[in-house]
């Protein structure tokens, strides 16, 4: 066979066959005779070639004549069962030769009539009656061997998965257990120095003739437009282990109802975080807020309020009888973005309508339309602004897809279609923009089952972690692009935990972080510290390792929410019984976050 069909331009001829005597003892060996191919095969080409690669057109030509040499093998029912770089040879004239090494013949059917009649069928390269016939009862047998061993392999797969997620889990619970037992012993060491302190201002700045005039302050002071509210502030940051007692507040120091938090540098007497609230409460939920200069806009389930931080604490009812889920204020911009109403439409008002609501001083602009809606989207989830070369990118989250818009400067003023990812396999909760080393934009969102990432430029869609140690569905809660990264690096926090991945899906940390207790709310700060808001405590960690930094712990559980911050401020909601709701603000302390 290899003989009468050899005779090709691209086949390597065969001459002929003999037989080599070897020594006694040896079996005899069977040489065949071939065409000369003095340049070698592909693959030695290959090999001596600069950078290891051909060019496009010596591929080309290599291809076309390989394909030529089979077409001759195929027209005589030959196929050539081993096309590879080591058998595809080449002439000093650089032509193409297909090696002749392992063929297999196929045959007609007037062929398969003689074959029936005569000894055997033919073989691939030496006629042994019988050969192909054994070769395919071996595959049969394989084939067989394979099916009974793929469901012992199954098994013993979903055997090692579920020890691996037992492994995770105990690990998990031994974690948790840890920090347990550790906030414990922070706050029994802590309760210790408060009644130490207590014991030491009482006997040497509060003689027994002013005890009754300090509860009569006390008294009076609960009064006040801002309440404080009782905490307990661990000691676990190094700065506090040399903390002097906390000196006592000047007397005249909360005269009057004014409450002086502006966002400027004055720091407070003790370097120990101050929580307080303000006594305003809202029938409703405050579902979000944010900073306009240093007052305080508020969104609740039915309608948009002003706080007035600078004066009295007054609140202003800007717009009744609406739903605000998610707000965020572009100054720079005259802008107030907002996920409002019974459809969730993406709304933007104008700052300078807002003012006007509350000063009533300029008529034109009380005239104009306060608020324009963003496309026609309706159903949005949740949206990031994005800033990017004096770029602002908006990325919206709806029930299935991901849109992404652009800030348009005037004449337009507004923001317009950018790009837009629709019949996503996963529903989109959280959503963020991220730019891979200044050059490629990626959104990355979560959803029920994970955590997923979008190449804006060419659309393709994959999944960055899948929680599989998780039964069922899980919670995102935050997703934090990691500083000095180049946009390269997350934290991913959901559930009660947080991973240190790429945008590859690769982890870059062998670091869980593992929140004490499961947040309602989690959020990164300027400070590069993350907070999560539990029902009994508070957590202030770092976002480079995940360690704990500070725990606030509450007397009583509550749900409480993160709002906003700015600079060393953070604002935050409870939701009391009824619906009702106030307004924290954390100042933090010098030592925790600045060293100015």
């Amino acid at each position: 066979m290899l003989k009468k069909y050899s005779h090709h331009r691209n086949i390597a001829t065969y001459y002929g066959a003999f037989v080599k005597k070897s020594p006694a003892g040896q079996d005899d060996q069977l040489w065949l005779v071939m065409e000369y191919c003095g340049a070698g095969s592909v693959t030695d080409l290959v090999k001596k070639t600069k950078g290891n690669c051909f060019k496009e057109d010596w591929i080309a030509y290599i291809c076309r004549e390989v394909l030529r040499g089979l077409a001759h093998l195929h027209a005589h029912h030959v196929i050539h069962r081993d096309i590879k770089g080591q058998n595809v040879l080449l002439t000093e004239n650089a032509e193409v030769k297909l090696e002749e090494t392992d063929y297999d013949y196929s045959g007609s059917e007037e062929e398969d009539d003689e074959l029936n009649e005569d000894e055997g069928e033919p073989s691939s390269i030496v006629n042994l009656p019988g050969e192909s016939t054994l070769r395919r009862e071996f595959l049969r047998l394989q084939q067989e061997n394979k099916n009974r061993s793929d469901p012992h392999r199954q098994q013993q797969q979903l055997k090692d998965q579920e020890k691996y997620k037992k492994q995770l889990l105990t690990e998990r619970q031994k974690r948790i257990e840890q920090q347990k037992e550790q906030r414990r012993r922070l706050e029994d060491h802590q309760r210790r120095e408060q009644e130490l302190r207590r014991q030491q201002e009482c006997e040497q700045r509060w003689p027994e003739g002013k005890a009754i005039q300090r509860k009569e302050e006390r008294c009076k002071e609960d009064k006040r437009a801002v309440e404080d509210e009782r905490f307990i502030v661990d000691g676990q940051r190094k700065s506090e282990k040399n903390a002097k007692p906390e000196p006592v507040r000047r007397e005249n120091a909360r005269k009057g109802s004014v409450v002086n938090v502006n966002p400027t540098n004055i720091r407070p007497q003790s370097d120990s975080p101050e929580i307080r609230k303000y006594k305003k409460k809202f029938n409703s939920e405050v579902l979000c807020a944010a900073l306009w200069g240093v007052n305080l806009l508020v969104g609740t389930e039915n309608g948009l309020w002003l706080l007035d931080r600078s004066g009295q604490g007054r609140v202003y009812s800007l717009i009744t009888r609406r739903r605000f889920q998610q707000m965020d204020v572009l100054e720079g911009l005259n802008v107030l973005i907002t996920i409002s109403g019974k459809k969730n439409k993406l709304r933007v008002y104008y700052l300078s309508w807002l003012r006007n609501k509350i000063l009533r001083n300029d008529p034109e602009v009380e005239k104009r339309q306060g608020w324009v809606s963003v496309g026609d989207l309706e159903g949005c989830v949740h949206y990031k602004v994005v800033k990017y070369e004096r770029i602002k990118f908006l990325v919206i989250a709806l029930k299935n897809s991901v849109e992404v818009y652009a800030w348009a400067p005037k004449p337009y003023h507004k923001f317009m279609a950018f790009k837009s990812f629709t019949s996503l396999h996963h529903k989109p909760l959280s959503v963020d923009l991220t730019v891979e080393n200044g050059q490629r934009l990626k959104v990355i969102y979560g959803s029920l089952v994970g955590f997923h990432a979008i190449d804006v430029d060419s659309g393709s869609v994959y999944d960055l972690y899948l929680p599989t140690h998780i039964q069922g569905t899980i919670r995102p809660h935050a997703i934090i692009i990691l500083p000095n990264t180049s946009g390269m690096e997350l934290l991913l926090t959901y559930e009660d935990e947080g991973i240190y991945i790429d945008i590859y899906g690769h982890f870059t940390k062998e670091t869980v972080l593992q929140w004490g207790e499961m947040p309602a709310s989690v959020a990164y700060l300027q400070s590069n510290q993350v907070m999560g808001w539990g029902e009994k405590a508070i957590e202030l960690r770092s976002v480079e390792t995940g360690n704990l930094e500070g725990v606030f712990m509450h007397k009583k559980a509550q749900k409480l929410k993160f709002l906003c911050e700015r600079n060393d401020k953070v604002f935050f909601a409870s939701v009391q019984s009824g619906g009702s709701s106030q307004i924290y603000f954390m100042t933090l302390g010098q030592n925790v976050l600045f060293n100015w």
